[in-house]
């Protein structure tokens, strides 16, 4: 009992907590950090934001959480496009924090966006991964997008869902099993969704085995309790529900 109750004060008031911490206060200070940016300079030792556009907040759904950041070069031709989804254990982090990261790559001509995504406990599994299919549809079907093909990136909990995203999009059979845990509504609004194909995908530290927080001991107690609040499992209680990549591509042994 009283493990229960210590959960769920971490699992609906300390999550928020620091939910809160990385949605504005980190947000405000990293809009301080720009308007220094002439002090500050990227991997290429170019200052951090030259020759880059930086639009913020694009919408790809109607989800407050569904937007984007959109990094274009200025001074050459636009020769791919790169989509990030970035970490946080599912349960934190903004796109605010990492487009400058990308700059470098900006200026080697490539469209960047930085993917914002529906965040635990509020918004559980498969929820994530349906708002990046519906970016990634959006990408492809509205014309002023437009997107053929992309490069996929992630850290950590982003890796994930990139991953899975594209075990997805590549393999009829894989969406057919995750689409069978969406709603009726969304199932319909899955099928009909085109996406772009994925040139490659790179998962730096991915968050992609449930089973990793059994295996270490020192840290496994909050990999596990973290997996719980990702999956809900009360209300999802199936070895088969697509939580992980670990779970998407082991589908096949139980079709």
């Amino acid at each position: 009992m009283l493990i229960q109750i210590i959960q769920l004060i971490v699992e609906y008031w300390v999550l928020r907590v620091i939910q809160f911490w990385f949605n504005w206060p980190v947000y405000f200070l990293k809009r301080f950090w720009n308007n220094m940016d002439a002090y500050h300079t990227a991997i290429d030792q170019y200052q951090s934001m030259k020759h880059c556009q930086l639009t913020r907040s694009v919408s790809y759904g109607n989800h407050p959480r569904e937007r984007l950041h959109l990094l274009e070069p200025t001074q050459t031709t636009v020769r791919g496009t790169i989509f990030y989804v970035h970490g946080g254990g599912f349960v934190t982090s903004c796109r605010e924090m990492y487009y400058n990261s990308f700059t470098y790559l900006c200026r080697r001509g490539y469209r960047v966006l930085i993917i914002d995504y529906p965040l635990s406990p509020q918004s559980r599994h498969p929820q994530p991964t349906l708002s990046i299919l519906r970016c990634l549809n959006m990408l492809r079907c509205d014309a002023k997008w437009n997107v053929e093909e992309l490069h996929m990136i992630g850290d950590s909990a982003g890796a994930n869902l990139i991953l899975s995203a594209t075990a997805i999009v590549q393999n009829e059979h894989v969406r057919t099993h995750f689409q069978s845990y969406l709603s009726q509504q969304d199932q319909e609004l899955c099928r009909a969704f085109r996406f772009p194909r994925p040139l490659c995908c790179v998962s730096i530290y991915g968050m992609i085995n449930r089973k990793v927080g059994s295996q270490h001991p020192y840290c496994g107690l909050g990999l596990n309790f973290l997996w719980q609040c990702i999956a809900n499992y009360e209300q999802n209680d199936s070895a088969l529900f697509p939580v992980s990549f670990a779970d998407v591509i082991s589908i096949e042994q139980f079709l």
